[in-house]
């Protein structure tokens, strides 16, 4: 596993004073539970003990999750973090991908590109997406999967998201599976931290359950600072959360209407918020 290298002090204090500009959530009614999750979200980092972590990480994911009537702690925090997540998830998925084939070799994937079918305006993540799913883009695709040589790992990749993609429900189906997994992961998260509370034990895949905490921790608190930036932005968790799964009904919506995965639908399968957070911008019209 790869982990983000940390920021200097400059560009940390940067990104601070940018944050903090434009964030809503340190001035309204959920100041004490930003903070809060800030707090714990620094314990986690700062631990060494995986069990101390966990918990950490857990109580910070708990704190940014609105409570529901009639459902239990693990069904708030579940209904919170997977509209989000889901969201982000074909986006990772390429951009993990292309990000590999670029480590690997980089003029072989712009080779690959050149003689690709790509959208006229589109970030490198797109283009490796056209790539590895479009049927036009077959010759390009099996060109550099030939050079590939004896990475099989990286060449099976490639190959089985060629092949999920081939239909629009394949595909959807993945995102099906991905969404059922990740409740299955957050449902085990928490019997690993009332484990650690109650029995003082910790379960065997303890770091891999941090691992994935930390992944779903990073891409929520991204998201709702995002939401609550801005003068159209929300300034409490509640809204924002319940604007992130309005917006997770849409993208299911405008997937379940796409009979194929073509040039034009790319950008519907990789979702991605725009720069400014104006809710009259997050939601397509017709005319828009």
């Amino acid at each position: 596993m790869q982990y983000t290298l940390d920021n200097t002090v400059s560009d940390a204090a940067t990104k601070v004073d940018r944050l903090t500009d434009v964030l809503r959530l340190p001035g309204g009614p959920d100041r004490a539970k930003f903070f809060r999750v800030v707090a714990f979200h620094g314990s986690a980092s700062q631990s060494e003990n995986v069990e101390t972590q966990i918990v950490n990480l857990w109580t910070a994911l708990e704190t940014m999750s609105p409570s529901r009537e009639n459902s239990s702690i693990v069904s708030c925090v579940s209904a919170a973090l997977i509209p989000i997540i889901s969201l982000n998830y074909f986006r990772q998925v390429f951009q993990s991908l292309t990000w590999d084939i670029l480590r690997w070799n980089r003029h072989l994937l712009t080779k690959a590109l050149r003689t690709a079918t790509l959208p006229s305006e589109s970030d490198l993540v797109k283009k490796g997406f056209c790539l590895v799913t479009l049927s036009e883009n077959e010759k390009s695709l099996s060109g550099l999967l030939s050079d590939l040589g004896n990475f099989e790992l990286l060449r099976y990749r490639i190959f089985t998201l060629n092949r999920k993609f081939q239909s629009a429900s394949s595909a959807s189906r993945l995102l099906t599976e991905h969404e059922r997994r990740v409740r299955w992961q957050i449902n085990r998260i928490y019997r690993a931290r009332n484990r650690i509370i109650h029995s003082g034990s910790s379960p065997s895949n303890a770091k891999f359950l941090f691992a994935n905490a930390h992944d779903y921790f990073d891409q929520v608190f991204d998201s709702s600072c995002a939401l609550c930036s801005g003068s159209s932005g929300y300034d409490n968790y509640r809204d924002a959360f319940n604007f992130s799964n309005l917006l997770y009904e849409q993208y299911i919506a405008k997937l379940s209407a796409t009979d194929k995965v073509d040039l034009a639908s790319a950008s519907t399968w990789l979702w991605m918020p725009p720069k400014e957070p104006d809710a009259r911008r997050w939601f397509e019209t017709e005319s828009g």
